[in-house]
């Protein structure tokens, strides 16, 4: 492990590294860490390698690249097969049909409480007739309050059951994923730029 006069320990990757790809790469022989080696001044011509045969000899890649190269290459592709707009259209499309099809399972959960909330609006309809045909008492309103309230409450589930709303839900994700597939961009853009 190497040390920049700081104790070894267990520190997070955002602390130790100084280098946009610092301990994401990998030598393609020995499978270490790549890391600059060279030219740690924040220079252009910072160089990445793999410490095993720069520090120790124990690995026969001698590869050095240039930082800003690396970088460019990593950054442009990542832009070209990762950060596209049809990658994230495809990602979206494939969320869409899951939820759909989990919808359509949940909606087939439906019947019993429709079935309930119709059954209790027959209720409600006869005991309203029978209180505007004057038989008006303190227990025919508490029944038909009762139901009232919970036809009230089947209904809102199934409103939220329903899938109403659905497209303009996904439409909001579609929207948030797009304009953080930017806010990525932009930041790899200024982070090698910087």
């Amino acid at each position: 492990m190497f040390s920049s006069g700081r104790a070894a320990g267990l520190t997070s990757r955002s602390y130790t590294a100084k280098y946009l790809f610092s301990g994401f790469l990998e030598c393609g022989l020995c499978g270490s860490n790549v890391v600059l080696i060279s030219g740690r001044g924040g220079d252009g011509w910072a160089k990445y390698g793999c410490p095993l045969h720069q520090k120790r000899g124990t690995c026969s890649n001698a590869l050095v690249v240039r930082r800003d190269s690396i970088e460019r290459e990593i950054i442009e592709g990542l832009q070209r097969e990762v950060l596209r707009d049809d990658i994230a259209a495809n990602a979206l499309g494939e969320f869409k049909r899951q939820l759909q099809s989990r919808l359509q399972g949940a909606r087939s959960h439906l019947a019993v409480p429709r079935a309930k909330r119709e059954k209790l609006k027959s209720e409600i309809t006869n005991l309203a007739r029978a209180i505007a045909d004057g038989h008006s008492s303190t227990a025919l309103l508490s029944k038909l309050g009762k139901r009232e309230r919970e036809q009230d409450k089947i209904s809102d589930d199934l409103l939220a059951a329903d899938g109403r709303g659905f497209d303009a839900k996904l439409q909001e994700i579609e929207t948030f994923v797009q304009k953080r597939l930017q806010d990525i961009r932009g930041m790899l853009f200024r982070t090698f730029r910087g």
